[in-house]
């Protein structure tokens, strides 16, 4: 009996990160791996045609706002433009509001991606937030709009910074950073 258990905790293991491996640009020991893989596993994410994740390059706004709606629970059907339905339910999910981005199809930035992510939470806090300007080291350089936006991601630990304690607010993200960030909101989803 115990060794059919094992077994079936070996396959159910096997099976829950075969599938990523599939991914010819990602090493088992990437630091992003185990949240790549959750975000593969729940659909949330497919890669690119050629078996690449492509963890270096930025994502954009728009494969930012799909990604989140999938996280949500909501999926395109199957004979949708898959842009088209997410800028449209992106609207109707409160993720973005119109025309506040130019052009979505550009690369989203740390902070667009928190506030993106964090449109989708209905988490809300009550403490003073600012204590946690004093842990970030570029903080008086982040954007006014964007501080208690920032200090909200902190203090939920959906962002925790670079080594040097910054957030790097305005840098694009690469999506092997937004896949994690995005995993670290999602505990706060409510589907």
């Amino acid at each position: 009996m115990i060794k059919k258990i094992i077994l079936i905790f070996f396959i159910i293991g096997h099976f829950s990160y075969a599938s990523i491996n599939n991914f010819i640009d990602v090493e088992t020991d990437a630091w992003y791996y185990h949240d790549l893989s959750y975000a593969y596993n729940n659909n949330w994410i497919q890669g690119f045609e050629d078996h690449t994740f492509r963890p270096n390059d930025y994502m954009t706004r728009i494969q930012a706002l799909h990604i989140t709606l999938k996280m949500m629970g909501h999926y395109p059907e199957e004979d949708v433009l898959w842009d088209e339905w997410t800028l449209e339910n992106a609207l109707i999910f409160g993720l973005t509001y119109d025309r506040e981005f130019r052009d979505y199809y550009q690369d989203v930035s740390r902070q667009e991606m928190i506030q993106i992510g964090l449109r989708a939470t209905d988490v809300s806090i009550e403490e003073d937030l600012y204590k946690y300007s004093l842990l970030i080291s570029d903080f008086d350089d982040i954007e006014f709009y964007w501080q208690p936006i920032i200090l909200r991601a902190y203090s939920l630990g959906i962002i925790k910074g670079y080594h040097d304690k910054s957030i790097r607010a305005e840098m694009p993200l690469k999506r092997s950073e937004a896949i994690v960030i995005l995993n670290r909101v999602y505990k706060y989803i409510q589907p």
